[in-house]
């Protein structure tokens, strides 16, 4: 099982270093590891994670090819990336972001799974890693947990947070990230929306974990409920992306309309209750209000700014 482990970055010197030392220590056997690429775009067009690859990289068991992708795009990023990797005869693509650190056993289970269940996607977890200075009521409000499946279940969703992609969906789906998510973000969500209606299978790997490191600026509400907002949006500019007509739209709106509706009703007890549920509450909110925009027609820019270092 030859694979390439694809990332993308853009201004993150330290955490792309904490990134590939954590690759460094990746726990495969001799037969993975000799068959193992790491492939870098950098998105910057000044070049300035050079430099970083070149030093976290000195010595490294693994060979790792670097190029920049000049055009500020995730989606051209990530496809340049994908190029690079098929050409390196990649049957498999591993996709991991650079604010994060991967398990040592990380790849190794991502592998195990896919042969197990002989699936086209696999699908990690990813556990967060909270600033020491956070406020009590971010931690209280678990507002960076994700969800997780027992290993081997089925699911219809992923996020190039980690995953571990086939080569033959990477080459059988234009594109396979649209440009048009390039700047708004979106993008994988599209293309595992795809994957799934081609027929593609994604299976859950519990024990495939990487680290997000979240950076003391995201612990906040402002950044939260911005969040909320560009979730909401994002999943409906998906749905119109890979919708004919206009059949999908009473289901979201009913689905945006309930979580205004259950954020209001938990707006009256928030005050005596702290200020985890408040939030909360206006999470619900901001994630209806971002579908509504969505439906609109209106794209949430994510990627105008860039969080951690």
């Amino acid at each position: 099982m030859s694979i390439a482990i694809a990332i993308t970055t853009y201004l993150r010197p330290r955490l792309l270093t904490r990134l590939l030392e954590s690759i460094r220590l990746q726990e495969v056997d001799a037969e993975l590891a000799s068959s193992l690429h790491v492939v870098v775009v950098d998105n910057d067009a000044a070049a300035s994670a050079r430099a970083v690859v070149d030093a976290a990289t000195e010595g490294f068991p693994f060979p790792v090819h670097y190029s920049v992708e000049p055009v500020r795009s995730i989606s051209v990023a990530r496809n340049h990336g994908v190029r690079m990797a098929l050409e390196l005869g990649a049957r498999f693509v591993a996709f991991i972001d650079d604010d994060e650190e991967a398990s040592p056993q990380w790849l190794r289970e991502l592998t195990r799974v896919q042969r197990e269940y002989d699936a086209g996607v696999v699908w990690g977890r990813v556990v967060p890693r909270l600033p020491a200075a956070i406020p009590g009521w971010v931690a209280e409000g678990g507002f960076f947990e994700r969800g997780a499946y027992p290993t081997g279940t089925r699911v219809t969703v992923a996020e190039t947070a980690n995953a571990l992609v086939s080569a033959d969906l990477l080459r059988e789906l234009a594109g396979p990230f649209d440009p048009a998510f390039g700047i708004s973000g979106g993008g994988d969500s599209h293309f595992f929306r795809r994957v799934v209606e081609a027929g593609g299978t994604i299976v859950w790997a519990d024990d495939a974990v990487v680290f997000e490191i979240v950076p003391v600026e995201r612990a906040n509400a402002g950044w939260i409920l911005r969040r909320a907002f560009r979730v909401g949006n994002h999943s409906v500019c998906v749905e119109r992306a890979v919708s004919e007509g206009h059949g999908w739209l009473p289901g979201r709106l009913a689905k945006a309309t309930g979580r205004v509706a259950v954020g209001m009703l938990m707006l009256p007890a928030a005050p005596l209750r702290g200020r985890a549920l408040l939030v909360s509450a206006l999470q619900n909110v901001a994630l209806g209000l971002g579908a509504y925009s969505g439906m609109l027609g209106y794209r949430y820019i994510a990627y105008r700014r860039v969080d951690g270092s």
